[in-house]
């Protein structure tokens, strides 16, 4: 019978990386599965494969070839002919190379791929032969012709797909010529690209960009803006895009942040912030917001620019719920209209490494000034004299910021571990009085107390706000604890998703905190396992949790399509 060759290639990478040609040392192990013949040739050292098992077979490869450059930067006028030069170095064996020209695609990262469903653009030639036998440590230099598109676009990519046809490894079996016999085909393929930034170009083509959506998201806590653009004309086209978030519409300006391609996130300003968009390609465009957001309702305008001119703007409407971004109330809180405190917890200290004093700072971002006074509470809102502020009443004029020195007294029982809330009364210029408590202070004491976290279950909340997956945990301690969680999600596919949650938020002595780890919109249907783990201490065993469900089809409310269980994470050996 035939030989069932295993094609195995990565796939092209956006910048041009190549895709991996092994040289294979095969590590083969046995495991549960269906073949029905072991394998003869495993490693001495591995245990031997069963009748009855599958044969895993993890390989060390390394590419069969090398290219420099991957990627060909040249700066060219419309109509001039540029020769450009890719080198070729045989890794090892011998390969029989093809290279041709191919057109290029674009993904919402905005990463690169090939595109061979469509013809390749003629502006790009190949003038060195396009099939290349490659001996051991041969060399060879491909050599390309571009013409430089006579068009209005301020720059172009080409692509050249080079790629050998596979090395055909191991024959396990070739005592049985009547049997099935198993190889591994292992190829190597790079994605050369030429990039031309083409010079005396004034484009506007940006405007042709259609914005079409845009949103909040939440990243390890934090929100992320997303701009999704899309190029519906027959050019490649170079833009920038800049968003701002205001109260409304017609609201008064606020200061405007940068986004970028998430592909191009690693490179330095102010390269990171070139968008890049291919012809018929949607591309996301993101930030992480530079200043904390609250629950409420709010306008996000992106504004699209070349050679820093704004040629068009768009406008969406954006919702904030509370809870949405659980990381961001950590390092920033709302004090007041328009006033931030940050941090919201400060911790002080009598033992040994611990401050006895620490720093709060107040941030005006409102357009008036505002009359702010600090005073120190417990946590059932009686003035307390353990804590001192100093200055406790300032005034901050509009956009101003001021830092005040928060310190632990010599009063109050030094051996006990306290709390104080800050309660902050700020009256803007021709506004309202008003009050919150956003500010806990922990009072570290010479007692060795510790907290002690008590759990209940994982569930699945479909009630309050977005679905997520929500743990109620106690601290029946005497000492605060920063809640930190992680959340893992697997499918049948084996791919893991990684959730957090807590984010470092105190769970105070004798409360109870409920702890939301929210999954992605984006999860596709089907059956996963969830993990949780949350630490719980220095040398106290960490809370674990395991959850198995059925995620339905629909994405609205992204619920488990059958009624789900929660237990105790057995423990596992490896």
């Amino acid at each position: 019978m035939g030989v069932l060759g295993l094609l195995i290639a990565a796939p092209c990478h956006a910048q041009g990386t190549p895709l991996s040609t092994p040289k294979p040392k095969a590590k083969v192990a046995a495991i549960d599965g269906v073949n029905k013949t072991p394998r003869k040739n495993a490693n001495p050292g591995d245990p031997a494969a069963k009748p009855g098992q599958a044969v895993r077979i993890t390989e060390e490869v390394r590419p069969a070839f090398i290219i420099d450059p991957i990627v060909n930067r040249v700066e060219a006028r419309r109509g001039k002919v540029v020769n450009v030069e890719f080198g070729i170095t045989c890794q090892g064996s011998p390969s029989a190379l093809e290279i041709r020209t191919v057109a290029l695609t674009q993904d919402e990262n905005g990463t690169i791929f090939p595109n061979e469903k469509v013809p390749a653009p003629t502006d790009l030639e190949i003038i060195t032969p396009k099939s290349v036998e490659l001996k051991p440590d041969g060399k060879f230099v491909i050599k390309a012709r571009l013409r430089v598109p006579e068009t209005q676009s301020t720059f172009h990519s080409f692509g050249i797909l080079v790629r050998d046809s596979g090395q055909l490894r191991a024959k396990p079996n070739d005592d049985k010529p009547d049997g099935p016999r198993v190889g591994i085909r292992f190829v190597t393929q790079y994605l050369l690209r030429c990039d031309v930034s083409v010079q005396g170009v004034r484009s506007d083509n940006a405007r042709k960009l259609l914005v079409n959506s845009a949103e909040l998201i939440e990243v390890d806590g934090v929100p992320q803006v997303h701009v999704y653009v899309e190029n519906p004309t027959e050019g490649p086209i170079e833009f920038g895009l800049k968003a701002q978030i205001r109260a409304s519409e017609e609201g008064e300006e606020r200061p405007s942040f940068p986004l970028g391609m998430p592909v191009r996130a690693n490179l330095d300003e102010p390269e990171k912030f070139f968008g890049r968009i291919l012809p018929g390609a949607r591309i996301r465009m993101v930030s992480l917001l530079p200043k904390p957001i609250f629950p409420g309702q709010y306008y996000l305008e992106a504004a699209m620019l070349s050679d820093n001119r704004v040629l068009a703007k768009s406008g969406f409407p954006i919702v904030v719920t509370e809870g949405d971004f659980p990381a961001q109330g950590i390092a920033s809180v709302l004090a007041g209209p328009s006033l931030l405190a940050s941090p919201s917890q400060i911790e002080l200290s009598l033992q040994r490494g611990g401050s006895r004093a620490e720093v709060l700072t107040f941030q005006n971002d409102g357009t008036a000034p505002t009359e702010v006074e600090i005073l120190p509470e417990s946590l059932d809102g009686q003035p307390v004299d353990w804590t001192a502020v100093r200055p406790n009443k300032l005034t901050l004029a509009a956009g101003a910021s001021r830092k005040v020195q928060v310190t632990m007294t010599a009063t109050g029982d030094q051996n006990t571990h306290r709390y104080v809330r800050l309660r902050v009364k700020s009256t803007p210029e021709g506004g309202q009085l008003a009050q919150t408590t956003p500010v806990t202070v922990a009072l570290v004491g010479k007692s060795t107390g510790s907290p002690a976290l008590a759990e209940g279950d994982l569930v699945w909340d479909t009630e309050h706000g977005t679905p997520a997956f929500v743990i109620h945990v106690k601290n029946t301690g005497t000492r605060h604890m920063p809640l930190e969680g992680e959340l893992l999600l697997g499918n049948e596919d084996g791919r893991p998703i990684t959730v957090r949650g807590g984010f470092g938020k105190w769970i105070l002595p004798n409360a109870t905190e409920r702890v939301r780890f929210n999954p992605p919109k984006s999860m596709a249907p089907g059956k996963y396992t969830a993990r949780l783990r949350i630490n719980a201490g220095e040398g106290e065993k960490p809370i674990e949790k395991r959850l198995e469900f059925n995620l339905g089809g629909t994405a609205d409310d992204q619920a488990p399509a059958e009624p789900t269980k929660s237990a105790a994470a057995p423990d596992t050996k490896q």
